[in-house]
């Protein structure tokens, strides 16, 4: 691993292996490689063996500040190291100069505390430095090395299986550690059960765990790692259990290690929700009124006071909600006192009567202490609503059913931890523009020069999910998957809308079929294919569709995200004026609230990055061109992707292919049925070529004389038949259909 950076170190060194907080002469080390002794073939772990353990000296000092200069180039050393030797044993390469970079970042950042954000690309090492950075903290603990104080994590993965890999990697390296060095704090999973975790193989669902009460319960590991979570050097959890915990306000506990005095380092694999959202809906409030009464009812409570809670839902939950859904309403006519909904605006219950702020009060926090058994997941949807109306200013809506959205400020850090997130699309993401952390240098891009993107810029190849609803629309793009699988190779990888991606299938030719990734015996869609690698080996991609929000979702996330981008400000305005006149059309959220297109437009562009980049590109090897499609994207959208793939080719598509053309026309009826144009395009695409007499094409697509005359005449028709390669030829009664003859000038 030499390059200038190590070589730089090195010579500041002068020829020594710095350790923790110590010098140590380095026998027959190579000035310009400080891992020449570390290359000795018996020094190196095989694949089931550890690493050599190093020794420092001296204890931290107090207070501390921050890693000092030989500390940061020892431990850097360390990861760099494990990424080395991971990268041997898989047969992988990363850049080892960026993430050298990345690590020093991250060694500088346990002082300040600022929040990191990776935005390192897919295929980029991102797992394997994760691992190596977790391996470099390991032997540090191992080595009772009083460093390793600053080095606990809270690893949050996406994926439970991704979690128990990495705590079998760190075994393989470290089998003999103490079962408090990496604990994946789980419930019962699929996962788990697999991994040995859970020895209950009657077992098939979380639901049917017994925990405790389970037979198996004395060896069970689930069990056991929920109670060795507070010890646990580096302690793992999935993004939805962390969610969990974080609304319960339960995380605090797991950020600090049991009797250490530093705060864990957080690090998250993927990016999280910044900031929860809660709504509050009539369907939110009767869900919670039906749990909290079976909840009693199972529990055969007799208490007064648990009813008289459970009347409280009514005053203090379901009173202040209708209020507000009368107080957001317009006058239509004086006389009749008609009323219509406001579409969209702010509320409050600021204003509200003290004493009824403090039953509320009262309310929360019997729920969140002694009552905190009865807090169902409605109720608490419903109370964290309620409490920030109190609060503040809370967005509502009546674009559907009257939700009120209630949500704090996105926070990215929690408590004294060092965050770390890593995002592959960060830099575009519209969820980190007003986030207070330090965006980390963006790894270098991969394959551009194999990248072709080929945009499809006619109103007919629009693919939105309403385009998408006619009926000419799924049969043409099918045909056109068919007509781009003919002329490239490859495997392809097509993600759509959830409701396509079953027909499909149903509509392509075997052949084509067969080059087709699937998820099981459907195309990959939207949403289903987050984290996802298994589509690798595509060097097609085809997005069909995109993967939008509704526009009151991206209304909200707008509120919520850029609150300090004057959107709150466009919300306030847009209620002055509302009227009468207005108040009942449907509202064009976009003409009205401009700053929603600039938010829907950042989300488009990482959403559509993150799956062209589920194909070869992610590879380090990718060896064929990739051929990736899109469909009458926006000009911004386009923009945006055209930056983050600089390099790449761009190929604009301005016809509609033949076979689009085609669908198109067949599906035209006149009264019921097909047109004479539809009638005629439909015989054309099954023609098989061989010479064919008029009056038996007439008589197959039962065109009358009259209609054929009419059909003749029409500017469309010459093309039509240039569109097949066809031509009529004879006179009279010896008119026919052939194909059009290639002769020689």
């Amino acid at each position: 691993m030499k390059n200038e950076e190590y070589a730089h170190d090195a010579a500041e060194m002068e020829t020594t292996q710095t350790t923790a907080n110590g010098i140590a002469p380095l026998a027959g080390n190579d000035a310009t490689n400080p891992y020449t002794d570390l290359a000795v073939t018996e020094q190196l772990p095989q694949s089931l063996q550890h690493a050599p353990l190093r020794r420092r000296q001296t204890e931290l000092p107090e207070p501390f500040n921050g890693l000092t200069a030989a500390q940061t180039a020892f431990v850097a050393d360390r990861v760099a190291y494990y990424i080395e030797e991971l990268c041997r044993q898989r047969g992988a390469s990363v850049d080892f100069d960026y993430w050298r970079k990345i690590t020093k970042s991250v060694l500088k950042g346990i002082a300040d505390r600022k929040p990191l954000v990776c935005p390192a690309r897919a295929g980029s090492g991102k797992s394997t430095w994760i691992t190596a950075f977790l391996l470099a903290d390991c032997e540090l603990r191992l080595n009772n090395d009083p460093l390793a104080d600053v080095f606990s994590v809270l690893l949050v993965l996406q994926k439970i299986e991704s979690l128990n890999g990495i705590r079998d990697t760190i075994a393989a390296f470290f089998p003999n550690a103490p079962e408090t060095l990496v604990v994946p704090l789980q419930g019962w999973t699929a996962a788990s059960q697999k991994a040995g975790f859970c020895k209950n193989k009657q077992v098939t669902s979380f639901d049917q765990c017994r925990k405790d009460n389970c037979p198996y319960a004395a060896s069970c590991d689930v069990l056991r790692f929920g109670q060795l979570a507070g010890q646990a050097f580096v302690l793992g959890v999935s993004q939805a259990r962390f969610d969990l915990l974080r609304k319960g306000n339960a995380l605090d506990g797991l950020l600090q290690q049991v009797e250490n005095a530093h705060p864990r380092i957080l690090i998250f694999d993927e990016k999280f929700e910044f900031a929860p959202i809660y709504r509050l809906t009539q369907t939110t409030l009767d869900a919670a009124s039906s749990q909290l009464e079976r909840l009693i009812t199972q529990r055969d409570l007799k208490d007064r006071r648990v009813f008289e809670k459970q009347r409280w839902t009514t005053t203090l939950l379901r009173r202040p909600f209708s209020l507000l859904r009368e107080h957001t309403c317009i006058e239509l006519d004086e006389t009749t006192k008609a009323m219509a909904d406001i579409p969209y605006g702010l509320c409050s219950l600021m204003d509200a009567d003290n004493a009824e702020k403090e039953r509320f009060g009262r309310f929360r926090d019997y729920l969140n202490g002694s009552g905190r058994a009865f807090r169902t997941p409605a109720l608490s949807e419903a109370v964290e609503v309620i409490d920030r109306l109190y609060r503040g200013e809370c967005l509502f809506t009546k674009l559907g059913a009257f939700t009120i959205l209630g949500a704090d400020e996105p926070q990215i850090s929690f408590g004294d931890s060092l965050t770390l997130v890593f995002d592959a699309t960060a830099q575009v993401d519209g969820d980190y523009q007003y986030l207070d952390a330090e965006m980390l240098p963006q790894s270098k891009l991969r394959h551009m020069e194999k990248l072709c993107l080929h945009v499809y810029t006619t109103a007919d190849m629009n693919a939105s999910r309403l385009a998408m609803r006619k009926s000419w629309k799924l049969p043409g793009f099918c045909a056109l998957t068919e007509d781009i699988l003919r002329r490239y190779e490859g495997k392809m990888f097509l993600t759509t809308y959830k409701d396509l991606a079953a027909e499909i299938p149903k509509l392509l030719d075997p052949q084509a079929l067969s080059r087709l990734l699937l998820d099981g015996e459907t195309c990959p869609y939207f949403g289903g294919t987050n984290g996802s690698n298994e589509f690798n080996t595509a060097s097609l991609v085809m997005l069909l569709g995109y993967p939008r929000l509704s526009p009151q979702t991206y209304l909200e996330r707008a509120f919520v995200y850029w609150g300090r981008s004057g959107i709150r400000e466009q919300v306030q305005e847009q209620m002055v004026q509302w009227s009468p006149l207005n108040v009942q059309q449907r509202p064009d959220l976009h003409a009205q609230l401009p700053l929603t297109i600039a938010y829907e437009v950042c989300h488009l562009a990482a959403r559509l990055e993150q799956e062209i980049y589920r194909c070869q590109l992610r590879n380090a090897a990718c060896d064929k061109t990739v051929h990736v499609f899109l469909f009458a994207p926006s000009l911004e959208l386009l923009h945006r992707l055209a930056e983050r793939f600089q390099g790449a080719k761009l190929w604009y598509e301005d016809r509609i292919p033949a076979c689009i053309a085609r669908a198109k026309a067949t599906a035209k009826q006149y009264d019921g049925n097909p047109t004479v144009y539809a009638r005629f395009v439909a015989w054309l695409s099954g023609w098989d070529r061989v010479p064919t007499p008029l009056s038996s094409i007439l008589n197959d697509t039962d065109i009358g004389a009259e209609s054929w005359k009419k059909l003749r005449k029409s500017e469309r028709f010459a093309p039509l038949l240039a569109q097949y390669g066809a031509e009529m030829t004879g006179r009279g009664r010896n008119v026919k259909i052939e194909e059009k003859s290639q002769k020689c000038a």
